[in-house]
């Protein structure tokens, strides 16, 4: 019989009741038979109610239903420089096919996702690398969701897991962004500010330490950079990414006489960058409130 969800409870004994073999129990083989879907649970016999069957999916799963996986614990393995590894400990399944494990900065999974898969039935300890994410993280202490579900083949999609996360410390040491204000003309579409990124000191004990770090500059919305209103040093006029060596200032512009959609926003976005992980942000923004900009 196939499974049914339910483990059939043998408490009930069978007697001859006619027969020479009136009263002695019955032992020999025989098949019984009944609909595993329908609402059937128990008999009453002699005025006893008898249980049949009980509900146990985990011990009896239902055929062609594919199970749920157990992601029992997240935890951090590598917040380095040049990688974010992190554990997922899941038991493995005889039964599917192939795990399936999605992360993402979101708690509801809704942008910024990355998976991993595995078949099913190997150990229940895995790494997963989550450098493939757009942004690592949002902030210096982002946790990463994790949530599983099993393929079992066949377009048989299974229900996801709990879901689980894990967040890495703020580093020991990080780079830091310093602003400081810049003289323009008294002009509304103008926008202007100098940000300074402050490097690390290098380890005394090691010469040969590295405090560099990536210095990623970027523009959205309907805005443009701007160079001649807001004078300065290095100023920025297009998306810019650099690794620096040494503390370096930037000037930046937004530049929104020509945005005509008032409904739309300008931000220029300074991210500084360990290797993959995010050690400070500021974000230059421009409402475009004004008719002209």
């Amino acid at each position: 019989m196939a499974n049914s969800g339910f483990l059939i409870n043998p408490s009930v004994i069978q007697v001859f009741t006619s027969g020479p073999n009136s009263g002695s129990v019955v032992s020999s083989s025989f098949n019984e038979t009944f609909d595993s879907g329908s609402g059937f649970t128990s008999a009453s016999l002699c005025n006893t109610e008898y249980v049949f069957r009980v509900e146990d999916f985990e011990n009896c799963p239902v055929v062609d239903e594919c199970p749920v996986p157990s992601l029992q614990a997240a935890y951090v393995i590598d917040c380095g420089s040049s990688s974010r590894n992190y554990g997922i400990l899941i038991p493995s399944s005889t039964v599917a096919t192939t795990l399936v494990v999605e992360y993402s900065t979101f708690e509801n999974f809704s942008q910024n996702t990355g998976s991993f898969s595995t078949p099913a039935s190997t150990f229940a300890l895995f790494t997963i690398n989550v450098d493939d994410l757009e942004l690592l993280p949002l902030s210096k202490e982002t946790p990463i969701y994790f949530r599983a579900y099993y393929d079992c083949g066949g377009g048989n999609i299974g229900a996801y897991s709990v879901t689980n996360s894990a967040s890495c410390p703020p580093p020991e040491n990080p780079a830091r962004i310093v602003l400081s204000p810049v003289s323009v003309p008294i002009n509304i579409c103008y926008n202007c500010v100098n940000v300074s990124v402050i490097l690390p000191p290098k380890d005394p004990n090691n010469p040969n330490s590295d405090n560099s770090r990536t210095v990623k500059i970027t523009k959205s919305g309907n805005g443009f950079y701007t160079t001649q209103n807001c004078i300065g040093i290095n100023t920025i006029n297009i998306d810019t990414t650099e690794t620096i060596t040494q503390n370096k200032t930037y000037t930046l512009g937004i530049n929104a006489e020509q945005g005509n959609n008032n409904f739309l926003i300008t931000r220029i976005t300074v991210q500084v960058l360990k290797g993959n992980v995010v050690e400070d942000t500021y974000i230059l923004t421009r409402n475009h409130t004004n008719n002209f900009c």
